[in-house]
């Protein structure tokens, strides 16, 4: 891992998340990062990666929810 590390803290502002959720993101390895003694940094480019792709998924699924709302209409 090259890139800029943050604290949890900081990843869960970026995504909209609470500290608990990163740690969970963190274990499950949806994101990157370390821990470093009791506490954890996380790849930014990674969190940023998660959240383009959560953007992404959510638009797909608005997408497919207009298309369905307009075809019963």
């Amino acid at each position: 891992m090259s890139d800029k590390l943050i604290s949890t803290s900081e990843a869960a502002s970026i995504l909209g998340i609470t500290i608990q959720a990163v740690g969970g993101l963190l274990r499950r390895g949806t994101i990157e990062g370390q821990k470093i003694g009791r506490d954890w940094v996380v790849s930014k480019s990674s969190v940023l990666s998660y959240k383009a792709q959560k953007k992404a998924k959510e638009k797909e699924q608005n997408r497919e929810v207009g298309v369905h709302s307009y075809a019963r209409s």
